[in-house]
């Protein structure tokens, strides 16, 4: 079995928003989607069976992840057989917003997320999941682990947070006292994604 998490940001809250996430795996079996909000209330859980070419799409049981999220922020937690792939396809309108692959639990889980910066937009986020069942407080850095504080940011129990990115052609540092999962995303305009990836 492999757990994936993805963090599902709203960029305008509005229902012309769409996100869905396609698995893949080698493994027979069924694939579990638990579905949180922001604030890390469980909105949603259902399971899929991949067919027989190995495939499921959450499409299959909830067209669109947003309208579990009330069309704002969330996170959802993928449970799949085997070594299974997971990628978001997230649209605004007809128009593509992203595609992010979203990589296994075990590479993506981490108490210190670095990451560059460069191109802001108009602006720059880490997306983060918080994956304990308490509040934590995640902070950020340009520079080092060591470098100076440059704020810090309370996520709620299994909630997620965005935290501005402001330094351009930085190296940002992200902490926490337990594991988080994280994603950055930078803004071409209000409702376009320039660039978006998982972290780390």
């Amino acid at each position: 079995m492999s757990s994936h998490y993805v963090v599902i940001e709203s960029v305008s809250g509005q229902s012309t928003e769409c996100a869905v996430l396609d698995v893949s795996s080698q493994t027979a079996g069924n694939v579990t989607f638990q579905i949180r909000n922001a604030a890390g209330t469980q909105v949603g859980y259902f399971a899929l069976t991949l067919n027989a070419d190995r495939y499921a799409c959450s499409a299959q049981n909830t067209p669109n992840l947003f309208s579990l999220t009330n069309y704002q922020n969330g996170s959802v937690t993928i449970t799949a057989p085997g070594d299974a792939m997971v990628t978001l396809r997230h649209t605004v309108g007809s128009t593509i917003a992203r595609a992010l692959s979203v990589p296994r639990g075990t590479i993506a889980r981490a108490t210190t997320i670095a990451f560059p910066t460069g191109g802001l937009g108009i602006a720059a986020h880490a997306l983060v999941f918080n994956l304990s069942t308490s509040s934590k407080d995640v902070t950020l850095r340009y520079g080092t682990a060591a470098s100076p504080l440059v704020s810090t940011t309370p996520i709620p129990a299994n909630g997620v947070g965005l935290i501005p990115i402001g330094n351009n052609d930085a190296n940002a540092v992200l902490g926490s006292p337990t594991e988080l999962i994280a994603q950055y995303r930078v803004k071409l305009s209000a409702d376009v994604i320039l660039e978006s990836y998982a972290l780390p």
